[in-house]
């Protein structure tokens, strides 16, 4: 094969050196045949069936980086420089917005940058990917106020916005929106600025600084006062106007022993509780802006109150140095606690709207003035704690005496309860239940158990069954007496199912319940309903006297 390749090459060489010899001719190649390694071809091949990947276009074709303005103010013009720099991510013509269209621009470098205008602005038009840096020179007129002079620049957002401002007026200050100050001194100051499309400032006389002028408050007080955790609760509007002053400073005074947890108030800065010589409570407070002649507060404060006291004293903060309007107490009482005021003054018809809500419809007293209460304690009348809303039972006696009752009670009561059951005599307890869940319930002794119940059910389910031992039926005639529970609280209904052998019949009746016809049969007992209302304290109890039916009569 390598004798062959080389024979074919020295072919060619001769061949080539024949034709330089003679005329120049251009050789039939169309037969020629190259032969490669293979390791070559392959590399060939894989180097002809790689593609060149398709290159992504960048999210945004260009953007402001930076803009950084240096204004000088000079009476009613602004000259100013701006420093641009911009990015391009593409070699394709992008457009770069710059300054509102309506500035006069002097200067632009480099002198060939190109600038159109453009929806109202200047802009830069470049096909050259990479960054560049151009520098504008304009000038703006300030516009007049009443209190100084406007300037404004229509802008494009940039990721770095700054400005330096110069030449600003002796006594003048700039109010700048939105921007963070760098620096300030003598008639200069500069601001970062956040990325927006306008710039604004005002140029306005600076204030002259006067010390702030104590004002004499005339103070309204309203609260309303609740009982809790051995002490008084308040919670308490306060309305204070003064007709001079700064309006900034106020100063209260609570008696010794209250504590105060909470002020609230539109403007106000801070308040701090000091404690004075005999005790009492001070509480200094100050407002963030001066000239405000009216300030509301709203405090919250307690004080301890023995609920055994005869006396009560309601507590109102009062001015220091002011003039102190009687305050006005909606007072929402301890249950059975009866609380007068020796002199009673004249209370308005209809309370403020915020007394009315947080009262929420409660039983209150209004009073007028601090004036001491008298407290007097009334005796309560007990009312039942609990009920058995309905007693479900169901009594079954076969032939030979024995006997099973199985009872369901629904129970309404307003917190846990202690419920005690008093068993028939001679009974043996088979299962118990308290919402469907077993329960062992407490023996106390003469064949009663108790069950604790929880709070915050409203009403419980209890179940119980139990066995008892009767005698047995006779083959004629005879009696039988049976009962149900006992229990202290009041059952509204119970319905008591009987069933006895069904080869027997009721004959007659007695006892403490009500029976209604019946005939149902299950094919080995009859059933006879009895029911009962408003039971307590008794055990429901029937005797009945049985007979086999005589088909003759």
């Amino acid at each position: 094969m390598v004798k062959h390749i080389c024979a074919q090459i020295a072919a060619l060489v001769f061949g080539a050196c024949a034709f330089a010899a003679g005329p120049a001719t251009t050789p039939d190649l169309g037969d020629a045949r190259v032969t490669l390694p293979y390791a070559e071809l392959k590399t060939l091949w894989q180097a002809a069936q790689h593609e060149t990947p398709e290159k992504r276009k960048p999210p945004v074709e260009a953007t402001l980086l930076a803009a950084r303005y240096q204004l000088i103010l000079k009476g009613d013009q602004a000259t100013g420089v701006v420093h641009y720099e911009t990015q391009s991510f593409t070699d394709e013509w992008t457009v770069i917005p710059l300054l509102g269209a309506q500035t006069q621009i002097d200067e632009i470098e480099p002198a060939d940058v190109q600038l159109i205008t453009r929806e109202g602005h200047y802009a830069l038009v470049t096909n050259r990917a990479g960054k560049l840096k151009l520098r504008i020179k304009f000038a703006v007129k300030l516009t007049g106020t009443t209190d100084g002079a406007h300037f404004r620049l229509a802008i494009s957002p940039a990721a770095i916005n700054t400005l330096a401002v110069a030449g600003i007026p002796e006594k003048q200050t700039l109010r700048l929106a939105d921007a963070t100050q760098l620096s300030s001194e003598k008639d200069r100051a500069s601001f970062r600025l956040p990325a927006q499309e306008q710039l604004d400032f005002d140029v306005i006389p600076e204030k002259a600084l006067v010390p702030p002028t104590p004002s004499r408050w005339k103070l309204d007080a309203q609260a309303l006062v609740q009982f809790g955790d051995g002490k008084l609760n308040y919670i308490a509007h306060l309305a204070a106007n003064t007709d001079h002053g700064s309006g900034l400073a106020m100063e209260l005074e609570f008696p010794a022993g209250v504590d105060v947890t909470k002020i609230t108030g539109p403007d106000l800065g801070d308040w701090q509780a000091t404690t004075g010589e005999n005790q009492s409570r001070r509480v200094h407070l100050r407002w963030q802006t001066r000239d405000v002649l009216r300030r509301e507060l709203e405090i919250e404060y307690d004080f301890p109150q023995p609920l055994t006291g005869g006396e009560w004293n309601l507590k109102s903060p009062r001015l220091v140095d002011g003039e102190n309007n009687p305050p006005l107490f909606v007072v929402v009482p301890v249950e059975g606690l009866e609380l007068t005021a020796a002199t009673q003054a004249a209370v308005p018809r209809q309370l403020p709207l915020w007394l009315v809500e947080k009262a929420d419809g409660k039983n209150h007293l209004v009073f007028l003035g601090d004036a001491p209460l008298t407290a007097k304690w009334l005796p309560l009348v007990e009312t039942a704690q609990a009920v058995v809303e309905t007693a479900i039972a169901k009594t079954r006696i076969v032939s030979d005496g024995a006997l099973l009752t199985e009872i369901n009670y629904t129970i309404r009561h307003e917190r846990a309860l202690r419920w005690s059951v008093d068993l028939p005599e001679g009974c043996e307890l088979l299962a118990s239940n308290v919402e469907k869940q077993p329960v062992k319930p407490i023996d106390r002794g003469g064949h009663v158990i108790e069950f604790s119940l929880p709070s915050g059910k409203g009403v419980t389910a209890v179940a119980l069954s139990y066995t008892a031992k009767k005698p047995a039926f006779k083959p004629i005639s005879g009696q039988i007496a049976v009962e149900l529970p006992q229990t202290d609280l009041l059952v509204h209904w119970i319905d008591w199912e009987l069933r006895i052998p069904v080869a027997y019949e009721i004959a007659a009746f007695e006892g403490n319940v009500e029976s209604a016809p019946s005939g149902k049969t299950d094919g080995a007992s009859r059933a006879i309903q009895l029911h009962k209302e408003l039971c307590k304290k008794e055990h429901p109890r029937a005797e009945f006297f049985y007979q086999k039916p005589q088909p003759n009569k």
